[in-house]
């Protein structure tokens, strides 16, 4: 935070009723820890709406087997095997994308909803993109059918996913993830 802007050097964020972060009000973030990997985004609110970030352990079998048919239809996992992942690898791929996409878009509607709310319906294995679409609509300004679009990076044994919203001033994107403003990992 200190980086976009000096006065938050030392600023601690707090977090909410339902354990969110909350960003100071010129900026918007999103953290994920897991096991022993943490990692925070943060932006200028200038120029990105909403962000969400999320990193997951590549899934055992067994664990794969208890969630599977809570946290993503087959044909997500198609998609993602068709990308060149494994089984494992794209169902830790789906639920991580629709982690990113909850983090981004719970902030802006209030909304919470389910894994079977978003479908990712693309995965890009070059390009490291993945495409989604909201199932229901979450706000009047984000109707079902929204097309979302994110990033993600394999790194055994994580699988990385971002989204974000750029800041829209005339309202003409607002309905669409703009892919080149998600930042790309590094």
């Amino acid at each position: 935070m200190e980086a976009l802007d000096r006065r938050f050097a030392g600023c601690q964020v707090r977090r909410g009723a339902n354990g969110a972060p909350l960003w100071p009000e010129t900026l918007t973030g999103s953290i994920t820890h897991t096991d022993d990997f943490v990692s925070a985004a943060v932006a200028r609110t200038t120029d990105t709406m909403a962000l969400g970030i999320d990193t997951e352990r590549i899934m055992s079998e067994p664990q794969a087997r208890q969630v599977r048919d809570l946290l993503a239809w087959p044909h997500e996992v198609a998609c993602a095997s068709d990308a060149g992942m494994s089984p494992l690898e794209a169902l830790t791929l789906v639920f991580s994308a629709k982690e990113s996409i909850f983090k981004c878009l719970h902030p802006m509607t209030g909304q919470f909803f389910d894994f079977h709310d978003v479908l990712v319906d693309g995965v890009d294995g070059r390009a490291h993109t993945f495409a989604a679409r909201l199932v229901r609509p979450l706000s009047q300004r984000l109707p079902a059918r929204t097309q979302l679009l994110g990033r993600f990076q394999m790194e055994a044994p994580w699988v990385h996913t971002a989204m974000s919203l750029p800041s829209d001033h005339d309202g003409s994107n607002y309905h669409r993830a703009l892919l080149d403003t998600t930042p790309e990992f590094t």
